[in-house]
Order: structure tokens, then sequence, then C-alpha cells
């Protein structure tokens, strides 16, 4: 960074930011060498406020939002200065910022907004793809309607969600779990397939390999359901990452398929689109062909990608779920009982809402527990969690004696499971229960779950401390090794008593073996983060809320945790931590719709 009065005193700021780790590291030396590079001493700040809200899950720095900025009572002075408008002309000037639709800088002025160059170009891309798709929808024809009374007979939003689906050449479909999004589709898909006078190509993918190893399964029981009919074969037996739907090989962040290499498909289908980030997105709508369908499953609710960019909760926002074009709620109203409003939003026909849960009861339990959360209504959440008439949910208080209880949850599970002789049984069995927490570290998080499962089962005589691995312990894996075809997320159990064997369900029935001392980097899995278990359901499911003002403990990552279990819930926690939960909402920056 240059001398002079200036470059100091900004390199005092930024030092007294570090150590004050109000920001990180990689930040500070983000920032200086920018401002090195353009000879910028006063765009330093701006470099690493913008490189550092992309931590937060942000894609761009909102000028006109400063107090977002956690330290901004303390430092607004320099923060104001900062977002002027004689820095940003100089900057400008100096060819480190320019402003939009420009991309010839590092850094995109847009609006009061500043991005990093690559999250501009992904959110613009995936903008200009929905913005093109809205306005080419498809008319519904007699066939269609015929085709659509075939395979969805009853007079409902799933109903209404097909018929919306099949207008559009690009549709998001929300809804909780249960709500029948995967059945929906599948039906879709049937409707499609017997509309074409040609085979119809269908790929289905999720943006993780434990997200598509479950859609797999959703396709296999529909598959069997529909074998004899003849438009089976046109529906895939399995779901590919988006990766590999890509051609991204290994690490590779090049995609063999792109905006000069089109995929070769008519409809894809991609589930669990909440947990897709902006930036493969991006890369997924400029592989699409221009006459090729996308379809996105998910759950607005639900929490957003750990990467920048919240794609689907923007398109939940700017389009809401239960509103529609005029011309096309009059469409719907004609096939549910629902109600079908008419709204003023270009993009209202994009979006539509499975409401009803055939798992849960939306009156009590989960169900009403789930909906609380949804809409950050502690006061109900925390009536459902201290006073269920159902009983699947209750609720302990997160005190001294925690460390017991969560012990006990582990001895019972892992004496449940670890004398199954049968490996698919183990696994099953294991599958059942699930302990979450929020954090890896800190008191209650997945480390010390781990630590305490450990201690418990040695006291119990269940393992020998001297060794790594023993028979029954669970492991999750935490990087992808594409020589073993095993990825970051996957848990398996160690097995057996003569020879142990890592265990990896792979496929319907089919057990994976790796010999333990190749398993790529893993840890302990007697408990995981909320964020890991996106994609995943358990019978049972013992959720650890710590009373911490973490940024992460918002009503998305409660109505996650909520409603990763199928059957049963417990809460620790205290009230205030589920009323301070339940009272945060994730709001991250972005432009896709501005």
């Amino acid at each position: 960074m240059p001398t002079g009065r200036a470059g100091e005193k900004m390199i005092n700021l930024l030092l007294q930011l570090q150590e004050q780790k109000l920001l990180r590291d990689i930040d500070i030396y983000f920032a200086r060498n920018l401002a090195d590079t353009f000879g910028a001493p006063e765009g330093a700040l701006l470099f690493a406020l913008v490189f550092n809200v992309t931590e937060g899950g942000n894609t761009c720095l909102n000028m006109a939002e400063p107090e977002k900025i956690s330290f901004y009572k303390s430092f607004n002075k320099e923060i104001n200065n900062a977002f002027s408008e004689n820095v940003i002309a100089g900057l400008i000037t100096k060819g480190a910022l320019c402003e939009a639709p420009a991309i010839s800088a590092p850094f995109i002025k847009a609006g009061s907004s500043i991005y990093m160059k690559s999250f501009y170009s992904d959110e613009n891309s995936v903008g200009i793809y929905i913005k093109n798709r809205v306005s080419a929808p498809y008319i519904m024809t007699p066939e269609t309607e015929k085709l659509i009374d075939k395979y969805f007979p009853e007079n409902n939003m799933q109903k209404a969600a097909a018929i919306n689906t099949a207008m559009n050449s690009f549709s998001v479909i929300s809804g909780g779990p249960g709500t029948g999004k995967t059945s929906t589709v599948f039906n879709l898909l049937a409707v499609l397939a017997e509309m074409s006078s040609e085979p119809v190509k269908i790929a289905v993918c999720a943006p993780t390999g434990k997200a598509a190893a479950r859609l797999t399964e959703s396709i296999s029981e529909k598959r069997e359901e529909y074998k004899h009919e003849a438009f089976i074969d046109q529906i895939p037996e399995k779901a590919l990452t988006i990766h590999r739907l890509l051609g991204m090989a290994g690490d590779s962040r090049v995609p063999r398929f792109n905006k000069e290499n089109k995929l070769p498909y008519d409809v894809v289908v991609a589930d669990e689109a909440s947990m897709i980030d902006v930036r493969n997105m991006a890369k997924l709508t400029e592989a699409l062909s221009d006459d090729c369908r996308l379809i996105l499953l998910g759950d607005k609710d639900q929490l957003a990608s750990v990467q920048p960019g919240a794609v689907m909760g923007d398109i939940c926002s700017a389009a809401p779920v239960d509103e529609f074009s005029t011309d096309r709620a009059e469409i719907l109203s004609k096939y549910t009982t629902g109600t079908i409003k008419a709204g003023k939003s270009p993009y209202a026909d994009v979006t539509i809402m499975l409401d009803k849960s055939y798992r849960y009861d939306s009156n009590a339990g989960i169900g009403l527990l789930a909906a609380a959360a949804g809409r950050g209504d502690h006061k109900t959440a925390l009536e459902v969690l201290l006073n269920d008439t159902t009983k699947k949910v209750e609720f302990l208080e997160l005190d001294n004696n925690f460390e017991t209880a969560a012990g006990g949850y582990v001895l019972r599970h892992f004496e449940s499971y670890s004398r199954e002789q049968d490996q698919n049984l183990a696994i099953e069995a294991f599958n059942k229960f699930r302990i979450l927490t929020p954090h890896r570290q800190m008191n209650g998080g997945t480390a010390h779950i781990n630590t305490i499962a450990q201690q418990t089962l040695f006291r119990a005589g269940h393992t020998d401390n001297t060794k790594h691995f023993y028979h029954g312990m669970p492991v999750m894996v935490v990087e992808n090794d594409y020589s073993l075809n095993i990825f970051n997320g996957e848990t398996g159990l160690i097995l057996g008593n003569s020879e142990l064997k890592s265990c990896f369900a792979h496929d319907k029935d089919k057990i994976r073996h790796i010999t333990p001392a190749r398993l790529p980097a893993h840890v302990p899995a007697y408990s995981m983060t909320v964020h890991k278990s996106q994609g995943s359901e358990f019978d049972h499911v013992l959720f650890i809320l710590p009373d911490s003002d973490s940024a992460i403990l918002t009503r998305e990552l409660f109505y996650t945790a909520v409603t990763r279990a199928k059957t049963k819930l417990t809460v620790i926690s205290t009230k205030d931590a589920v009323r301070k939960c339940l009272s945060a909402k994730i709001e991250r920056s972005s432009g896709l719709f501005i």
C-alpha cells in the first residue's frame, strides 16, 4: 500500500480492525494488496468490507445500509468516508471500480451496491436467464390438460403446481417436508413425456451428493410404482450432483457444459434448490439450451446456501409463492380448492407453494412448530415445545446436566445399531437418530458432543481409547475423494469384529466398503451441524440450541433442524435462546431482481 499520511492512516485503521477481530486476516491481505496494485489507499477499507461480506453469504455490499455492518457504530465516520462520492469517483478514475453494466474492473458498482466482479457476473447471468424465461411461457393445450387430469385426478395444490409448471420454461416449486414436491414433478415428467412425439431427455440433480442420493431413492420408489408405463424409460434412474451434471471432474471449477457447449436435455430438475449458491446457479443456467425447461424444487424457509447468494430465497421474495398474474390465477383456480390470489410481480407465475404436508399434522406437534419457526412466531413455538399434545416434541432445559442427557441419548442409540449383525440393518438403525447443533466448536457444538459421546461409550465399556477406529464408530467424510467415489458430508459406520471396515450406504441395499486407513479426512459423526444435515431426514432428531449471540442462530436454522425430524423431536435449549433464534432472520444483500 502506498506510504504517506493517507496510506499510513488507512494501514493503522485496518490493523485496528484486524486486532479487534472485526475483519479477518484474509480481508486485510486482500484489501492491502488491491490498494497497492491500484495506488488507492483510500479504497482499502471498502475493498476489505466487500470481501468480508461474502463470508456471510452476501453477493455484494449495500452502501445504502451501512448500519448493517456489525461495527458501524464504532467506526461510522471511517465507513461513511469509504462510501463517499469522492472515494467512489476516485476508485473509478484509478480503474479499481467501474459502473455496471461494464465489468472491466475488479469491483463493480451497481446502484448502491459494490460487487466483486465474479459475483456481479454470476448474479447478472442468473437474473438475465430468469427474465428471459419469464417472457417465454407455454400455452395450456387440451392435450396437456387431459394428461394432467390423468396423473393428477384430484383438484389440489399439487395439480395446480403441475399446471403452473407445465406452462413455464422456468419454475420454482416450494414446500416443506412431506408436501409431495418430488411426486408432483415425477408425475409432471410423465405428462411431458406423453405429450412429446419424441423421447424427452430429462436430468435430475441436486447440489450435494447426499441430496442427490435421497432424490435417487425418491425417484426409485416412483419408478417402481409406474414400472409398466411406456414413459418410464425416459425418467432417469439416478440423480446427479450439479457438478457431475455439468461435467466438473474432480475439484475442477471449469464445467464441460457451459455457454458454448450446452447440456443435451429438454428438462432439468434441481432439488434442494435453497442450497444452490449464485455461482453454481449461474453455471447451471448458462449450460441450458434455450428450449430446455428448468424446474427448481426446494423449501424457501430452509437455510440458504453456505456460499454467497440466496437464489431461491430471492426468487420467492420477488415472486410471492401464493400470488400469480390475473390470467394465471384464473386458470389455476379451476384446479385447486385452495385460494389463488392475483399479484403484481412480473415474476408472479414463476413460483408456487405446496402447503399441505402429508407427513405432519399442521395443527400440532412438529408440523405446528415448523410453521411457527418459518414465520418467526416464537410464542407459538414455545407453546408447542412446552406443551405438545402429540408427545412427539419434547423440550429439555439446557443446564449443567445437558451433557449427561446428551450422553444418554448417544449410549442408547449406539447400543441399538451396533448390535445389528447385518450391515444394512446397522446403517438403517444408525440413520434413525441424529444429534444436530448449530456449531462445530463452542459449548454444545459437534466437537463437544462427539467428545461427550466418546467419553460416555468408554465408561460403558464399548470402546478402547487406545484405538482410533472401533466397531460402531460413526464417521463423516469432510473432503471429496473422487478416486474412492466418496464425498464431503457422507456418513458411514466402522463395523466388524476381527476386521474393521468403513461401511457406507450405496444405492438401494448396497454397501460400499473402504478400509478405514484409506478414508479421506473425517470426523466422528455422533452429531452434525444443522447445515450439514440439509438434504437428510431422521426418525428422531435431538437439536441442541445454545444460548448465544451468534449470527448463524436464525429462524431458518431452527426451521431446518426441526424439519429434519420425521416422527420425533427433542430440543435441548432455553426459552430465551428459542426466542432470540426465532426473532432473527437471514438477510443477505443481493441485486438479483434490482
